[in-house]
């Protein structure tokens, strides 16, 4: 009688048992603390006006990574406006529209209008996401 070896297959089953717990879990990281989320892109905003750098957000404690294409040399923040009220729940993170104008480097002065997405947790980012000149 000829037996039939399982011990690979079995180890198989085995390990897909162990690893599909470990993949389905349903911790999502925490939602974004909309104080904290606001209070970051005014600052953000008010550095920027002020002519500080992106580097020097990322040096405060805690610090801000804000990814604004346009906050370089060049592109002088003149004033802006955060519409509180267009506060929307976007996944863990929270999404303000926020209009401004800015000095361009041609000298021209530009109104836009953006949309930032904020995440706080684990650290704060501040993206746009949408966005007209």
């Amino acid at each position: 009688m000829r037996r039939i070896d399982n011990s690979p297959r079995l180890l198989w089953w085995l390990g897909l048992a162990l690893l599909l717990p470990a993949g389905c879990g349903d911790k999502l990281p925490p939602a974004a603390d909309a104080e904290q989320a606001r209070q970051a892109l005014q600052t953000s905003l008010d550095a920027w006006k002020a002519g500080d750098s992106r580097e020097a957000l990322q040096s405060r404690s805690p610090a801000i990574y804000f990814n604004e294409p346009l906050c370089q040399p060049g592109h002088r923040l003149l004033d802006y406006r955060l519409d509180e009220s267009s506060e929307q729940h976007f996944g863990q993170a929270l999404r303000y529209t926020v209009v401004f104008s800015l000095k361009a480097e041609g000298g021209a002065t530009v109104r836009h209008t953006a949309v930032y997405e904020i995440s706080t947790h684990p650290t704060v980012v501040i993206v746009p996401v949408r966005s007209d000149s």
